[in-house]
């Protein structure tokens, strides 16, 4: 049984009922009740495989991808865009985007070019294209050798250009940098200082790729629902759907 199906019908007009549809109800929201969401009985811990979906689970464990929605209601799950785990091809597109290859700063002029335009540095024949501006920063990919201070920019749409003697600086912004220190037995984040300072021996230092890493598989594991207990679960949906 779909999710849409369960929702009561209601008639929607825009013309003050001088024509109208039968359309579903779909901005009720469901919770399901302490007995149900509670009760371990019910459940069977699962760790989401890479290109699980809700619905290929529901036809796995219930014969029926319509289900998929069981699946995500009793995991609280609103948002499966953020709450679900990404593939792996997914995270790496995912990092790519996060983390482009550099952070080329100077002041004020993220004001004076545009996402999607290449700057040049006219001594260096330099290349980059911007991702994104940033406070006063220009996120930007596809480098083509390297920048320095001491010349200008100029962009090839804009035409705007910028001299980089004094605040020119180039910030390596990419997935391998490391993102936090912690000790490897609690994941407990200490300082730079401390992880320099110690044997670290039971100290790690996790790059950003890592990190991103480790907040998707932090999702994987969720609870199953018990085949058996399905029709529990669809009927207090429709109850609270109702009412």
């Amino acid at each position: 049984m779909s999710y849409f199906e369960l929702f009561p019908a209601l008639y929607y007009s825009l013309d003050d009922n001088t024509s109208g549809q039968m359309v579903q109800d779909i901005f009720r929201r469901v919770v399901l009740s302490d007995e149900i969401k509670n009760n371990s009985v019910l459940y069977e811990t699962y760790l989401i495989q890479d290109g699980d979906t809700p619905e290929i689970l529901a036809e796995k464990i219930y014969n029926d991808a319509s289900l998929g929605w069981v699946i995500l209601i009793t995991n609280e799950i609103l948002d499966p865009r953020f709450q679900w785990p990404m593939t792996w091809y997914q995270l790496e597109k995912h990092t790519d985007r996060k983390y482009p290859s550099n952070l080329y700063l100077n002041s004020n002029v993220s004001v004076n070019f545009n996402v999607g335009e290449t700057v040049v540095q006219q001594t260096t024949g330099s290349s980059a294209r911007i991702m994104a501006k940033i406070g006063n920063r220009l996120s930007v990919i596809n480098v083509n050798g390297s920048f320095a201070n001491g010349a200008n920019i100029t962009g090839n749409v804009s035409g705007y250009y910028t001299n980089l003697v004094s605040t020119g600086n180039v910030f390596d912004n990419t997935p391998e940098q490391i993102a936090y220190f912690a000790y490897t037995g609690n994941g407990t984040i200490v300082d730079a200082t401390t992880y320099n300072n110690s044997n670290r021996q039971d100290l790690e230092a996790v790059t950003k790729r890592e990190q991103l890493i480790r907040q998707n598989d932090s999702l994987r594991e969720i609870r199953i629902l018990k085949p058996e207990y399905v029709n529990v679960v669809i009927k207090e949906f429709k109850r609270q759907i109702n009412s």
